[in-house]
């Protein structure tokens, strides 16, 4: 529960291997860039906006949800993920997704 209270999250190493990488940066791009143009920052907008991703991708929710719960609580293991995102708030929630698509690309540097 520390991710609701802290600026940033330290990254369970497993997890991040396996999500914030080069096969999940799409989905990370996306979630990003539908929350900063979200009119409403509401769980209903927001299951909206990761069903728009999981069509546009032509994949499922949990491969969308995964790697987003991992850039904002650092693990794999949260409450639900749109909850989440609402408690932790738009700012905060931008600002972990930025870093986690950071962490994803660099991988392919490595």
């Amino acid at each position: 529960m520390r991710y609701y209270f802290t600026e940033d999250v330290e990254y369970d190493e497993k997890a991040r291997n396996k999500f914030l990488n080069e096969k999940y940066l799409p989905y990370l791009r996306d979630i990003k860039e539908g929350i900063e143009g979200l009119a409403e920052f509401t769980e209903v907008a927001l299951e909206r906006l990761f069903n728009e991703v999981v069509e546009r991708h032509q994949t499922k929710l949990r491969h969308v949800a995964q790697p987003v719960r991992v850039a904002l609580t650092g693990s794999t293991a949260s409450p639900g993920i749109f909850e989440v995102i609402e408690i932790i708030g738009k700012d905060r929630t931008l600002r972990r997704l930025q870093r986690a698509i950071e962490v994803a690309g660099s991988k392919n540097k490595e």
